[in-house]
């Protein structure tokens, strides 16, 4: 496995802003530093706007249900091949409701065939966002029809910070997670 390119620096090389980063960080929810958090305190203020929207959208009031939350983010890491996160959540979608199949048919990036029906519309929002930029029109109708202006809005945001955190991993080239036992790897 390659090393990363952004590692922690040593504790004696970090700067206050960066010692301040982590502290807020690892005192919330998250309780650790990891991951795409690694490469971003070599920009603690950004670390930090970033991780704040990141603990809403995970943590906070939001009208996403956990499953959708949970599928959103495999997909996003499915589709820009983010190990660490498909590994640091697959356990948590199937725990909330996403099936060990439709995690199969996402490492293997192909529609899943057992989604509900509020998860087959999160699916069409957020592959539409990532192959096309935007929301088509099906998918957008699909998404009010089901829920409102809010959950659309979040749902974009959500694909979008996971998005962020898929492109500082790679340019991180932070190592992936491996899944639990039994629970599918995401495809090289």
């Amino acid at each position: 496995m390659e090393d990363p390119r952004l590692p922690l620096p040593p504790s004696e090389q970090l700067d206050r802003d960066q010692v301040e980063a982590i502290r807020e960080l690892v005192d919330g929810p998250r309780k650790a530093l990891a991951g795409p958090f690694v490469a971003l305190v070599h920009s603690p203020e950004l670390m930090t706007r970033v991780q704040k929207v990141g603990e809403h959208l995970r943590f906070g009031d939001t009208s996403l249900a956990a499953d959708i939350r949970e599928l959103t983010v495999l997909v996003v890491a499915a589709h820009w091949g983010a190990h660490y996160e498909w590994g640091s959540h697959i356990a948590s979608a199937v725990t909330n409701g996403i099936s060990v199949p439709t995690c199969e048919a996402l490492a293997a990036r192909v529609t899943p065939r057992d989604l509900t029906a509020d998860q087959m519309v999160a699916y069409q929002v957020v592959t539409s966002l990532l192959d096309t930029g935007t929301v088509d029109n099906v998918a957008y109708a699909a998404g009010l029809e089901a829920h409102d202006e809010r959950w659309l809005v979040e749902l974009t945001t959500l694909t979008g910070y996971y998005t962020t955190l898929a492109l500082i991993l790679g340019l991180g080239k932070v190592p992936g997670a491996l899944p639990p036992s039994g629970l599918p790897v995401l495809a090289p």
